[in-house]
């Protein structure tokens, strides 16, 4: 198990739950049935995981590492279609390499 200071946690947790509920507003709006699917079935639930754990400060290497791997993989396969999910994919990757930042894992 890693340890992160609480002040980069929720730090962390800030972001994460406002790109949340960014990513739920582009999954409402966006007219793509692909997009769609891919961030209700695969994004969403992902990154739901990846909040509850860093809620619970249940900083699991493994775990965490696999949520954030799961939600930036499926934006690989959407994020060229428009630039909402372009702009979606970025703040992933940065939440993803700050999540790696702030709890030393390789």
């Amino acid at each position: 198990m890693s340890h992160i200071n609480s002040k980069e946690l929720e730090k962390i947790l800030q972001e994460a739950k406002k790109t949340m509920l960014q990513t739920e507003m582009l999954s409402y709006s966006v007219n793509n049935l692909h997009i769609r699917r891919v961030l209700s079935d695969t994004i969403i639930p992902n990154f739901i995981n990846y909040i509850t754990y860093m809620e619970v400060a249940n900083l699991n290497k493994k775990e965490i590492t696999m949520y954030l791997r799961n939600c930036v993989n499926a934006f690989n396969e959407i994020e060229e279609y428009n630039q909402e999910t372009m702009l979606m994919s970025s703040k992933f990757k940065v939440l993803r390499d700050e999540t790696v930042k702030a709890m030393n894992l390789t």
